[in-house]
């Protein structure tokens, strides 16, 4: 629900704002109610539950996730890589930011601040944006290199018990 707090104080000082939300969850009506209280419905699109956020990534401008509670959200390290700048809540784990898009703001502050730094931030980075897959990369997440790197632990632990 504070997502949709943060983005009614987003959509009054930024006119052609949009919220895409995808996914689905318990509170899915509630964020829908709450759209309607604020008189935003025109703006805010929901696309469901889906396996191929990947393609949206280059549509957005910025990825929200003011948690309450998370563990290592790999759509937050997809955002980076795609340029995009990611708002985190300050609850999830801070190796969720591998380079300067990845921004943590206290959960506890108000919509309006969050709404501030993200307008701040994202037009900074707009004009500028560009892949951050190699900092990815070099700060250790590579699905190529990792899973390799499984193997051959799985591999070496077997050839020791023999």
């Amino acid at each position: 629900l504070f997502l949709i707090d943060i983005f009614k104080e987003i959509s009054q000082k930024q006119a052609n704002a949009k919220l895409i939300i995808i996914g689905a969850g318990s509170m899915e009506n509630q964020m829908k109610k709450r759209v309607c209280e604020y008189g935003i419905e025109n703006r805010v699109e929901y696309l469901g539950g889906r396996e191929d956020i990947k393609q949206f990534y280059n549509a957005f401008d910025a990825f929200l996730l003011p948690s309450l509670y998370e563990g290592l959200p790999v759509v937050g390290l997809e955002s980076q890589s795609a340029g995009l700048p990611v708002f985190f809540s300050n609850n999830i784990t801070k190796e969720a930011s591998v380079c300067e898009l990845g921004i943590f703001i206290d959960i506890k502050e108000k919509a309006s601040t969050w709404a501030n730094i993200i307008i701040a931030k994202t037009s900074k980075n707009i004009p500028v944006r560009r892949s951050y897959a190699q900092e990815l990369i070099n700060a250790g997440y590579d699905s190529d290199y990792e899973s390799e790197r499984l193997l051959k632990f799985y591999v070496d632990a077997l050839g020791s018990c023999q």
